[in-house]
């Protein structure tokens, strides 16, 4: 409600054929801060009327050709909020009676003092606000109804979109949450937003690595719709599928068959019947990884609403879709890890019956102190030694102490280069009797590349050793002969061969 310091002044029309009269009581009304209008008679006072807004009426009833009944008669017809107030000076019973019947305001006798005027148009003013405020409230009430009925119908319409929202999206989650296979996750959606939809086929398309191609892995096809399993689709000069990875946003596409963007796959949508699509990005961690495309054999365009709720059903499958993808991923490195572990196992099966079985001596040796960890049993025949005896000692109580300084140098080489190749040293045996041996020292790492231990293996080479030498006195039994051999070629002298 408007309050009295913020309205506007009120506006006063004073009627009466008698100038003098109009100007003494206009300015009574003036005084008072309203805003006041006269005129001389009804004809021009209705004129006025049919032009502007008045509050209230103070009109003489005896006037010529109008009188002031005939006026408030007319201005009940034309203004009926308007509050009329009537003066005459021969007051009669029947002049109050019309005014009354008329629904007159107040009925005044001249002469017309001040107070009395201020007063009855004071009166009339409030009724007349009160009359506009009452009017006022009825008009935003009706107005408040009629915004009520459409909030109602708008809040209905969003109640049951919303409901058709979450009970395609309970539906979707209680099937997906049950499963750890991805291809079943996407041939739920599939059905789910085709009959959501009711369009006639619905495809998931999932990306390759490179991202260059997209494979269909799941759909849902009404009877009779051909099917896409497996195709591949290149990606490069795809717009739609392009613009969905790129803006990781639906796109809706009305004229399939016609729009210029799609012009190489155009053929390819006309056999398929298809007119109208919306194509979804599939998103796992916030990264795009295929496309889910609802197809329509009708020209169909999808609101933002509906873009809205397939863009909600499918990221509620983003979940159930990262899990199975983790649980394949974690099958296959579990499987790759068993069929590892399982050629691990042989490997190192291998690896003890070469290391027990090799007529080669082989001792596995600390780094932090050279002590024996494990050696094989042609270590322990060779030298004489028992498995307690041997294990745990330093390895260079094996040598023999006429090499213990080559020993020394080629330890410092190892620690190096991490490798040793054929260095020819002595081993001890047991009861003190020497080994000749070839040295081989072979590094074992771990992942980061640090060394754990090394592997030493030490082959017999006394025979071999012995066969030089047999061979050296050969060469020099052979040589001495050569020159004999020489010496009589050249010369008869007994003398000098004897001494030869």
């Amino acid at each position: 409600m408007t309050s009295d310091t913020t309205r506007l002044p009120s506006k006063i029309l004073l009627v009466d054929d008698e100038r003098s009269i109009r100007i003494t009581l206009s300015e009574f009304l003036k005084d008072e801060n309203y805003e006041v209008e006269v005129a001389e008679d009804a004809q021009q006072a209705m004129e006025m009327l049919s032009r502007d807004d008045f509050d209230v009426v103070v009109t003489d009833i005896i006037m010529p050709r109008i009188t002031g009944v005939k006026l408030l008669e007319a201005i009940r017809e034309s203004a009926p909020r308007v509050q009329v107030i009537l003066m005459t000076g021969e007051p009669t019973v029947e002049t109050a009676s019309k005014a009354v019947r008329a629904d007159a305001f107040d009925y005044l006798t001249k002469p017309i003092s001040k107070g009395k005027l201020i007063r009855t148009v004071a009166n009339a003013v409030k009724v007349k606000t009160l009359d506009d405020e009452h009017r006022r409230l009825i008009k935003e009430n009706l107005r408040y109804q009629e915004n009520l009925e459409e909030l109602v119908k708008e809040r209905t319409a969003a109640l049951q979109r919303k409901h058709r929202e979450l009970t395609l999206l309970n539906r979707i989650i209680a099937t997906t949450s049950t499963t750890l296979d991805s291809r079943r996750v996407l041939e739920t959606i599939c059905r789910e937003l085709a009959l959501a939809f009711d369009v006639p086929q619905a495809a998931a398309a999932l990306l390759d690595k490179k991202r260059t191609t997209a494979t269909v892995v799941a759909e849902y096809l009404a009877e009779g719709r051909p099917s896409a399993m497996d195709i591949e689709l290149p990606v490069e000069g795809n717009f739609a599928t392009q613009y969905v990875i790129e803006h990781k946003a639906p796109l809706s596409i009305v004229d399939a068959q016609h729009d210029p963007r799609f012009a190489n796959i155009h053929e390819k949508v006309k056999e398929r019947g298809t007119v109208s699509m919306l194509l979804l990005p599939l998103l796992t961690h916030g990264e795009v990884v295929g496309t889910l495309g609802l197809d329509s054999v009708e020209r169909y365009e999808f609101s933002s609403e509906e873009i809205n709720l397939a863009a909600n059903a499918v990221a509620a499958t983003s979940q159930a879709l990262e899990n199975a993808r983790l649980y394949q991923t974690i099958q296959r490195e579990l499987g790759e890890r068993v069929r590892a572990e399982k050629a691990l196992q042989k490997s190192e099966e291998k690896f003890r019956v070469l290391y027990h079985n090799s007529p080669d001596m082989y001792a596995s040796v600390s780094l932090d102190d050279a002590r024996i960890l494990l050696c094989n049993e042609t270590l322990l025949r060779e030298t004489g030694y028992s498995k307690e005896e041997i294990v745990g000692i330093p390895v260079y109580e094996l040598y023999h102490d006429d090499c213990l300084k080559d020993v020394k140098k080629v330890f410092q080489q190892f620690a190096k280069t991490g490798k040793i190749q054929d260095e020819e040293l002595i081993l001890k045996r047991k009861d003190g009797s020497k080994i000749d041996v070839n040295l081989k020292i072979d590094a074992v790492r771990d992942n980061a590349g640090k060394i754990r231990y090394s592997i030493s293996s030490w082959r017999d080479i006394t025979a071999r050793k012995e066969a030089r030498q047999i061979l050296k006195k050969y060469a020099n039994q052979l040589e001495t002969l050569n020159t004999v051999t020489a010496a009589l070629s050249t010369s008869l002298e007994l003398d000098e061969v004897l001494e030869l």
